[in-house]
């Protein structure tokens, strides 16, 4: 017989509903106090004749439709010129504190003209920008880079890349940024701040040889998407575009994220971020191969593994830079290898190459080393340099 008293069960339950309640008033809160803080820093950038700008991003697409990135922010005029630093500021050097002092404009309206055709979009809550258009029935762009033209209001007009993928094109590269091409040496706890806040982008040191590696990569299979996944914030994209070019990697889209709080998170998950990012990238090109890049610091390798086991036909091979051991350290630890059946094949001259993953029909090379001349050694080991 039941009596009033709760049971241990029912107890739980409640508590769990009371301290998820909370919680989310909590987020919602913060949320509030953001918004608060980046109209605080609007007007504050109004009084001071800062003009709206509009950050040109690199973004992505096919024939038929394009992803647009920007971001919308106050700033003063002789600081940009077509949506870049202009070159007296990049000559003086550009803290990555720097970034995060323009006001963004949130639920800026942007319009963006694509092959002829106008679209209307919005930026969310911090000014940014990430929209995908669709061209009208008969519409369509050629392979390579094209350029979107995009206008907001009080802004001059600003013309940013798209990288448009053609249909034929079955060779992608997804290339990680920290502990890949950069090397951080830094406690993965304060990783973000420091690269985010701190570092000039001239004190950054790329990885030995692995911009030359890329781009053999690209020679050898042209039209070739680069796509650049990063936990870091939209705010630093500019600096790191520039760094990638002073280094001669290939110019490539970046897939980054931004900071603060969400409806269901105090603070956006990097590990979620690539995995979402991944995923999105193999539905909108089922076509194409991906040769996946990152480092051995905790999360790429399982997030690779993971993919693989989703999306065998849309992975060619899996890159895994080594830490040296004061990185692994500083990183934490370095990640297990990936699970699962483990074969081993055998090159035209006998020699015996490990790290194949099998998933299905499909054999999946996972290439370890530590720098670029090394992993390229590798790569022409199993034919794909």
């Amino acid at each position: 017989m039941r009596t009033d008293k709760p049971q241990p069960t029912e107890i739980r339950q409640d508590l769990a509903a009371v301290r998820e309640h909370y919680s989310h008033s909590a987020r919602n809160r913060a949320m509030k106090i953001e918004d608060r803080w980046h109209q605080f820093r609007l007007n504050l950038a109004r009084e001071r004749g800062q003009h709206v700008t509009v950050l040109s991003l690199a973004g992505y697409g096919s024939p038929r439709w394009v992803r647009v990135f920007s971001r919308i922010v106050m700033a003063p005029s002789s600081d940009f010129e077509n949506g870049r630093r202009v070159a007296k500021v990049i000559a003086d050097g550009v803290r990555g504190w720097r970034n995060f002092v323009s006001a963004p404009v949130p639920f800026a309206e942007v319009t963006a003209k694509v092959a002829g055709h106008t679209f209307r979009m919005s930026a969310d809550r911090g000014g940014i920008v990430d929209q995908v258009l669709e061209l009208p029935a008969g519409a369509h762009l050629e392979p390579g880079w094209q350029q979107v033209t995009l206008n907001a209001a009080g802004a001059e007009q600003t013309k940013a890349e798209v990288q448009i993928v053609g249909d034929d094109v079955t060779t992608g590269v997804i290339c990680d940024i920290d502990d890949t091409v950069v090397v951080t040496k830094l406690p993965r706890p304060f990783l973000a701040a420091w690269n985010s806040f701190v570092l000039d982008e001239h004190a950054r040191t790329p990885t030995p040889g692995m911009a030359v590696m890329m781009e053999r990569l690209l020679t050898k299979n042209p039209g070739a998407a680069v796509i650049y996944v990063s936990t870091g914030a939209w705010n630093v994209a500019q600096t790191l575009t520039r760094f990638l070019t002073r280094n001669l990697y290939p110019h490539g889209p970046l897939l980054l994220t931004d900071w603060g709080p969400t409806q269901d998170r105090w603070f956006r998950s990097g590990k979620q971020h690539k995995v979402e990012q991944l995923a999105r990238l193999a539905e909108e090109f089922p076509q194409v191969k991906w040769i996946l890049m990152g480092d051995d610091g905790q999360h790429d390798p399982i997030i690779y593994a993971d993919f693989t086991r989703r999306y065998p036909g849309s992975v060619r091979a899996v890159i895994i830079r080594e830490l040296t051991y004061s990185e692994a350290v500083l990183a934490g630890g370095r990640a297990e290898h990936p699970t699962g059946e483990q074969l081993m094949s055998v090159s035209e001259d006998g020699e015996h190459l490990p790290g194949i993953q099998k998933v299905g029909e499909h054999r999946i090379p996972w290439i370890y080393g530590p720098d670029g001349k090394d992993i390229a050694t590798t790569l022409a080991e199993y034919g794909l340099l």
